[in-house]
């Protein structure tokens, strides 16, 4: 086992970081480097099929869980809003759910009702992590 892996943070004396000279990192690095998670890097950089990295799995899933959920209330909304702007008695904003253009616009002008627009922008940055 590497010298410093046992203790993989390392602890900092009141002499400064403990290290590992040169000569016991083979001569591949011509400095010192710090015990703990530099020195571990080190050797796990010289022998990748060494590194061991958890997953995460549950809270990959739960994140999921979460997102969808998420996902799932900004649709009723969106549907509830794209009807609300279809009844409207302004012509531009009764337009945007048949022209993307009235839609688009309404964000970066004073006219016409931009809610639809933010919020479909809110999901498209959660579908974008939902999909990754």
């Amino acid at each position: 086992m590497p010298e410093g892996a046992n203790n993989l943070a390392g602890r900092a004396s009141s002499d400064g970081p403990p290290l590992v000279d040169p000569e016991k990192t083979g001569g591949l690095n011509k400095r010192r480097i710090v015990q703990g998670y530099p020195y571990l890097a080190f050797e796990m950089g010289k022998f990748p099929e060494t590194g061991l990295f958890r997953r995460f799995s549950g809270l990959n899933m739960r994140n999921l869980l979460y997102l969808q959920a998420e996902l799932a209330r900004l649709e009723k909304l969106l549907q509830e809003i794209e009807e609300e702007d279809s009844q409207s008695s302004d012509e531009t904003t009764s337009r945007y759910c048949c022209d993307w253009f009235f839609l688009y616009k309404s964000q970066r002008t004073d006219n016409g009702d931009p809610k639809q627009g933010v919020l479909l922008n809110d999901i498209q940055k959660k579908l974008r992590i939902y999909s990754e």
